[in-house]
């Protein structure tokens, strides 16, 4: 996902130097949250990829990574506020559904985070199979999104360089 992550900041930079109109505006914010997400998706599964560390946690580390998990889930809530407060173009709409849809399985990916730290140990392995199972989901999610937001620059005239 690194590439794909410089991709999507050429795109936004080369966005930047395009016209300046409601598209334009709508793009940019839109990217930059997107942006901000990917990263910090990146960052929690990290943290949640060793598994014998994940199986074997001290309480300080499970309260660290509880808190990590919520931040994540309601960072995602306020992402999808912010999102569909921008109001889209029409011709936006498909790319505004991308991403929502990409916070949405975020925001399901903090819960079940915090399932997994909260479970019993026969339980854990269980959960921690369906988190990484969403974390691929969730790895594969940006390269659909990034194709749907080239379609829609080109509908509106933005280059996306």
């Amino acid at each position: 996902m690194k590439s794909f992550k410089s991709i999507l900041l050429a795109l936004l930079v080369g966005t930047l130097f395009s016209c300046s109109n409601p598209d334009f505006a709508y793009n940019e914010s839109a990217s930059a949250v997107f942006l901000s997400e990917m990263k910090s998706i990146d960052e929690l599964q990290q943290s949640f990829s060793d598994s014998g560390r994940i199986f074997h946690l001290a309480s300080g580390d499970q309260v660290a990574l509880k808190a990590k998990a919520e931040s994540i889930e309601n960072t995602a809530q306020q992402d999808i506020q912010y999102l569909n407060g921008l109001k889209p173009s029409v011709a936006a709409k498909e790319f505004h559904q991308a991403v929502n849809s990409y916070f949405s399985k975020i925001e399901h990916y903090g819960k079940t985070a915090q399932a997994l730290l909260s479970a019993d140990l026969n339980k854990r392995k269980t959960i921690y199979l369906e988190l990484m199972n969403e974390y691929e989901v969730l790895n594969r999610m940006p390269d659909r999104t990034l194709e749907i937001q080239k379609e829609y620059l080109d509908k509106v005239g933005l280059d996306a360089k």
